[in-house]
């Protein structure tokens, strides 16, 4: 079953959701870590919302925590969340928050994100953050 946890981590990561659905028919427990990522940060890393959502669904836990540094899921996308913005030329405040809304959804513990937002100034994501608490 590693090998097919391993295709979960990159179908999440690629945002392919048909194959990622395919590959859950097989009940790999979600919430292990891999060689990098778990399911969640693959999906977070390239912003892949359904793939996400899907995995949510599946019973991937919104606490649990990766290896390679990338702690919990909501703090990993808020790190995203704000890279990316950064990277596309972005403002402060214009950052996409799909991904912390579905994990705040799900039952992500908001202080988790919040030590990483205080660190980029990420208002926008604050704000979120707090009102979930």
């Amino acid at each position: 079953m590693k090998n097919d946890f391993d295709k979960i981590c990159k179908a999440a990561f690629e945002g392919n959701l048909d194959q990622l659905k395919l590959l859950l028919k097989n009940k790999v427990e979600l919430n292990q870590k891999g060689e990098f990522w778990t399911p969640l940060h693959s999906a977070i890393e390239n912003e892949n919302l359904d793939c996400l959502k899907l995995l949510l669904d599946k019973g991937a836990d919104v606490e649990f925590i990766g290896t390679d540094g990338e702690g919990f899921p909501l703090d990993h996308a808020v790190d995203i969340s704000v890279q990316v913005n950064i990277n596309t030329g972005g403002k402060e405040g214009e950052e996409n928050l799909d991904i912390i809304n579905a994990l705040l959804e799900a039952g992500a513990n908001p202080k988790t994100g919040i030590q990483t937002a205080k660190n980029y100034g990420a208002t926008k994501i604050l704000e979120k953050l707090n009102s979930y608490l």
